[in-house]
């Protein structure tokens, strides 16, 4: 499924002509212009896609993770008819039962929206030059959350960044 994915986002990217775009034109891209599934399908992939790592935000904008030029599309390119319908895989629910799954909980400890809850964590990232891991559970514990669970998470995370930058 992960190399399907990977298909349907260089796809979309080429076609557009761009390594970046808004997450509306995105979704928008796969539900309006090509017709592949509703909207909220289209919206569930892009969530999932940003999950698994495949598309890493940047505010409102989203990039690839892999080269492209690394994907193989085929002439005519389009995804199976089921495709969207699929079942997450079960990489997407572990993700978010770990760091990621804080975000849900802050929004409702805090009672704020998640695009203020996800702006803070930003904010952090780039005041403090740290991992967006690591600013997420910054932010959580200080409102309160236990975040030791997730040390060892966040520790893997940034050695597996660390070493395929030396590669």
């Amino acid at each position: 499924m992960f190399d399907e994915m990977k298909q349907v986002i260089a796809f979309l990217f080429e076609r557009a002509g761009k390594t970046s775009m808004t997450k509306a034109e995105f979704y928008l891209d796969l539900s309006m212009h090509l017709r592949w599934c509703p909207v909220d399908h289209a919206k569930k992939f892009l969530e999932n896609s940003i999950t698994l790592g495949l598309l890493k935000e940047d505010g409102e904008m989203i990039s690839p993770t892999f080269p492209m030029k690394d994907v193989v599309l085929p002439i005519n390119f389009k995804p199976s008819s089921d495709f969207f319908r699929k079942k997450v895989p079960s990489q997407v629910e572990e993700k978010r039962e770990g760091i990621e799954g804080l975000i849900p909980r802050l929004v409702e400890t805090l009672g704020v929206t998640r695009d203020a809850v996800i702006a803070e964590i930003e904010t952090i990232e780039r005041e403090k030059n740290v991992f967006k891991e690591v600013a997420v559970l910054m932010y959580a514990h200080e409102h309160g959350l236990d975040v030791s669970k997730y040390l060892e998470e966040a520790f893997h995370i940034i050695i597996k960044s660390e070493v395929s930058k030396a590669v």
